[in-house]
């Protein structure tokens, strides 16, 4: 059976649908003082209360630095920057904190290299900016609040083999406990 032609006067195709919902959306993230950090690839959106979507993006990257993995999507990452932003919509030392930490991350990238951190492409000269500020409370309290939310997504595990939790299942005793293979 041949193809039909499509016809034209039908109105918008879905191609087309998704190519303008993309473009308003990039419009609408642009926007001067929005909060909202868009994935390129993956189709995820994080809406921010306490943070500008750059400022998001700074946190993004820096959280890509903390935990580096490559085959890990930006969206697990986003998901973890939520305990971050809760907590700096609820207190507003914690605002200052991190809005003086993010500020300080992108004057250290722009003295290296003219860009802000988020934009720096060099691993090198982040990870030596990450180095710096190590001991410091943003980093601190950036650490020591994504790094749970980050590891404890129940979709992450598969992709580092684990395989969750086993006490549903009677624990590790019935479950893996003897799987020693490579002994």
């Amino acid at each position: 059976m041949p193809l039909k032609p499509i016809r034209s006067d039908v109105g918008p195709t879905r191609r087309a649908f998704l190519r303008g919902s993309a473009a308003a959306a990039a419009a609408i993230a642009a926007l001067p003082g929005s909060r909202l950090i868009l994935g390129a690839g993956d189709a995820w959106a994080v809406e921010l209360n306490a943070f500008t979507a750059e400022q998001g993006e700074t946190l993004l990257r820096l959280l890509r630095d903390l935990f580096p993995h490559d085959h890990v999507a930006d969206a697990f990452y986003a998901n973890a920057l939520a305990p971050l932003d809760d907590a700096a919509s609820a207190d507003a030392a914690t605002t200052d904190l991190l809005v003086g930490g993010i500020a300080d991350l992108d004057a250290r990238a722009a003295r290296i290299g003219g860009v802000r951190f988020a934009d720096n492409p060099s691993e090198a000269a982040r990870v030596a900016i990450i180095a710096a500020i190590e001991g410091s409370a943003f980093f601190t309290r950036v650490y020591g609040t994504c790094q749970i939310p980050f590891y404890n997504q129940a979709d992450l595990w598969p992709r580092f083999g684990f395989e969750g939790p086993s006490s549903p299942f009677g624990g590790y005793l019935s479950r893996g406990f003897d799987d020693l293979d490579w002994l």
